[in-house]
């Protein structure tokens, strides 16, 4: 964890509603959180609930977020759907998902390096009948790995590929380059950062109140 700068365990305590903040506390501590995991939690939220809309809502799939994949592994991919013929109806990428493999799993994160993305790989997503794909925010072109069930996509293919409508396609995208933003830049920041939590604190509402996506676990 310490070196992918505890990114994942910052992510998954804030899936859980525990606060950064309030867990720091409990033990005593400050609590300090970093520009870039703030703009990575923000993104979460609002990637999961973009995710969440055009398959559960506008496609009739069957999707989650932050749902556990098996006992044994408490950690959570960020969104998980069912392979089946709603999802195989989307794209003429998704039809080509080999008939072996009955769900794909997502993880986003902010910036990829080869140690970030084999920390990706250890947490055990994938296996003979489940995929990974992994959508780092700053890669242009999507990349080749050499694990089989996992693949690295930009999040211009990874909208491609579950036929995003223009709408959404854009929203993502305009988050996903605000969380980088707020990443690179130090001029405006803070503008940035307010944008981004002010929509991830509006999704992360609609997520866990509204019954029609709320389906984690």
């Amino acid at each position: 964890m310490k070196d992918t700068k505890f990114h994942g365990f910052v992510s998954a305590i804030n899936a859980r509603d525990i606060s950064h903040g309030s867990l720091l506390l409990s033990f005593g501590l400050s609590p300090r959180i970093t520009p870039n995991q703030q703009a990575g939690i923000a993104f979460h939220w609002i990637a999961e609930y973009i995710f969440m809309m055009h398959t559960r809502i506008d496609n009739n799939c069957i999707s989650s977020y932050e749902s556990k994949i098996n006992r044994e592994n408490l950690i959570r991919p960020d969104n998980t759907i069912l392979v089946n013929k709603e999802l195989r109806k989307l794209t003429k990428y998704a039809r080509l998902i080999p008939s072996n493999i009955k769900f794909i799993h997502k993880d986003y994160y902010l910036i990829h390096s080869s140690k970030r993305s084999q920390y990706k790989y250890g947490r055990g997503y994938q296996n003979k009948d489940s995929i990974l794909l992994l959508v780092p925010l700053n890669i242009k072109n999507s990349k080749k790995t050499p694990l089989k069930n996992i693949k690295i996509l930009s999040v211009y293919d990874f909208c491609d590929f579950f036929g995003f409508s223009d709408e959404k396609r854009r929203e993502f995208i305009h988050f996903a380059w605000l969380a980088l933003g707020c990443v690179r830049d130090t001029v405006d920041r803070a503008e940035k950062l307010s944008e981004l939590e002010q929509k991830a604190d509006d999704y992360k509402n609609e997520l866990k109140t509204n019954p029609k996506i709320n389906f984690s676990n």
